[in-house]
């Protein structure tokens, strides 16, 4: 469906600079989520997961991630700048 973002309520028309910094924001999500699964594979096999060191490892590859997504999404709302909750 063609202007899909007309049919639904809350979203506008972008100008191309907007355009332009949602494209660079999708593209440095794309890197992060690279460096994310390089550093979840790194947790797996460093070290003893059983022993107090390591064990978190995977935890805060996790935790990192979340928050990597909450902050592009944070970053593509305050330029989209939807009119909903």
């Amino acid at each position: 469906m063609e202007n899909q973002h007309e049919a639904i309520k809350g979203y506008r028309d972008l100008s191309q600079e907007e355009v332009d910094l949602m494209n660079l924001i999708k593209q440095k999500g794309a890197e992060l989520e690279e460096l994310c699964v390089m550093l979840g594979a790194r947790a797996q096999l460093d070290g003893d997961l059983n022993s107090p060191e390591y064990r978190d490892a995977p935890r805060w590859v996790a935790v990192g991630k979340t928050h990597m997504q909450q902050g592009l999404q944070a970053w593509v709302r305050s330029v989209a700048r939807p009119e909903s909750f």
